[in-house]
């Protein structure tokens, strides 16, 4: 799957900003509240979700809360919007294990697109809490830092769960 990804966003060692922009989709619309950002998932305080084999588990309150609230005091209730796309419209999944928890954990990416302006999201620290079963942790855009994108794109193919141009 890697070697899919890498042939159609990577030339000449750098990644094609240009394909990624016409692979990307409008950034979803953010939620105002509480009450719009659990709607998407059924109302839920728990969603659950499986993709291809693996149990995501999203503690919702957390999730929302975790948009302006989080480690470095960012902003990002702008992206609030894009949870549940990511999870189950990601453009790339990966498996990589985390050094610092000591865990295996995916990874996903998906591009979004606002007027002009390119979003590089991804979803990073789904971390296994049992065999199969990841703990969703946080999201963020990583447009000041490519290079996760470039790896993420460049994954050997045994640890690329998913690539949605894999047939194409």
């Amino acid at each position: 799957m890697s070697f899919k990804s890498n042939q159609r966003y990577i030339s000449r060692d750098r990644i094609i900003i240009s394909k990624l922009l016409q692979d990307s989709i409008p950034l979803p619309r953010r939620h105002r509240n509480w009450q719009s950002f659990k709607k998407q998932f059924n109302n839920q305080s728990t969603y659950m979700y499986n993709f291809k084999g693996y149990t995501i588990v999203v503690n919702l309150h957390y999730a929302f809360r975790h948009f302006t609230q989080n480690t470095y005091n960012e902003q990002r209730s702008h992206l609030n919007g894009v949870l549940y796309d990511i999870l189950h419209n990601p453009l790339l999944v990966i498996k990589k294990y985390n050094k610092k928890s000591k865990q295996n954990s995916l990874q996903f990416y998906k591009p979004y697109k606002k007027n002009s302006e390119l979003y590089h999201i991804m979803m990073f620290q789904v971390l296994e809490v049992e065999e199969n079963i990841y703990l969703y942790k946080t999201l963020y855009d990583v447009q000041n830092s490519l290079n996760k994108v470039y790896e993420i794109i460049k994954t050997v193919d045994s640890n690329t769960v998913y690539f949605k141009y894999e047939d194409a």
